[in-house]
């Protein structure tokens, strides 16, 4: 089964995860900081965001497909969709919930907005951060493998579309064994940045 192209379909799959977690990443994480910080793009933003979050955003792949063809942009998009909304709003829960006295005590030393973000919202982020990353490697994993399933040229959904049309059940089962090491290798990633993390803070 590997030699017949499947690394290229698991490097396919790869790629879209990876740039759309990125995307998701740079994206969620940036909207998440500006909607917590600022009351009144919260107050305008943090609705939409709610609601779209729980909106079911795999039934919105066919139109992306449709939009950007069956090519890695869709798959890309579909990561994006599904990967951002929990970054975003883990940050922007992280910045509400930052002590009012650590801000005040900031600004009173004549701490400006840069300043406060750096040594203060940014710190206070990174265990939201990780726990929306928890939480977006799981749904960015299921645009990947739903849009391949649906259309594509390659890619482990792509395999998994003609083995279950097939009945090949052996590559049905690489297949899921291939996309769940993954995810996990993922996630125990994830975690071991996070205890670091924890480690050096509570220094």
């Amino acid at each position: 089964m590997f030699a017949n192209g499947f690394w290229h379909d698991i490097q396919v799959s790869f790629l879209e995860f990876f740039w759309g977690m990125l995307i998701a990443a740079f994206v969620g994480i940036g909207v998440g900081l500006l909607i917590g910080w600022y009351k009144t793009l919260h107050a305008i933003i943090e609705p939409f965001l709610t609601m779209l979050n729980a909106a079911p955003r795999v039934a919105l792949i066919p139109l992306l497909i449709l939009w950007l063809g069956i090519g890695l942009q869709s798959k890309i998009a579909a990561v994006v969709l599904g990967a951002f909304f929990p970054l975003a709003i883990s940050v922007m829960k992280s910045v509400r919930t930052l002590d009012d006295t650590l801000l005040q005590c900031a600004r009173s030393f004549g701490a400006n907005d840069a300043q406060v973000f750096r040594t203060l919202i940014l710190p206070n982020s990174v265990p939201f951060i990780m726990a929306g990353l928890h939480i977006a490697i799981g749904r960015g994993l299921v645009g990947v493998v739903i849009g391949e399933l649906l259309a594509s040229r390659a890619g482990v959904g792509h395999v998994m579309a003609i083995a279950s049309s097939t009945f090949q059940t052996d590559k049905l089962y690489v297949a899921l064994i291939v996309l769940t090491s993954f995810g996990y290798g993922l996630t125990k990633l994830v975690e071991v940045i996070e205890s670091h993390f924890n480690s050096w803070r509570s220094q």
